[in-house]
């Protein structure tokens, strides 16, 4: 009988899906934009990086919170929140940044299950996540995640 996974486990392989979702999810030949200084890079070079912080579980895995920055914006600069912000606000709408900000404020808990299916989700319902995702990194995006076994605990 498998072990059951752990909550920290969970939460681990579940970040660890949607930062490759989020990083491959605008791939042009493997190739992706930093949202806050432009610099192209592989996306295996570059960060899933969070305007609002990741310790908010309201908007953790939320698509319009997490975009594509490289190592130096996420890390070194502390994220770039100014520059972020107004990425959000152009792509998504104006005032979607502070709606995120309001969203991070609420408590949200997810279950152990809820987190199981969210993961479940992402990858049987893929296509239903990709807008622009090109067939290349969607199979990338498929083919590591099956290769890290990142899936298996949570069917």
């Amino acid at each position: 009988m498998p072990r059951k996974i752990s909550r920290k486990g969970l939460v681990k392989k579940l970040d660890r899906v949607f930062s490759i979702f989020i990083r491959t999810r605008h791939a042009k030949e493997n190739l992706v934009q930093c949202v806050t200084c432009g610099v192209r890079k592989h996306w295996k070079e570059v960060d899933a990086g969070h305007f609002v912080s990741r310790r908010h579980y309201a908007t953790r895995w939320n698509q319009q919170n997490v975009h594509v920055q490289c190592k130096k914006c996420n890390g070194f600069h502390g994220g770039q929140n100014y520059i972020m912000g107004k990425y959000i606000d152009k792509t998504y709408g104006e005032g979607t940044a502070d709606e995120l900000i309001t969203m991070s404020r609420q408590i949200k808990k997810f279950t152990d299950q809820d987190l199981k299916t969210f993961n479940r989700t992402i990858f049987l319902n893929f296509p239903l996540f990709l807008e622009g995702f090109t067939s290349v990194s969607l199979f990338f995006f498929i083919h590591i995640c099956l290769n890290q076994n990142i899936f298996c605990s949570f069917m």
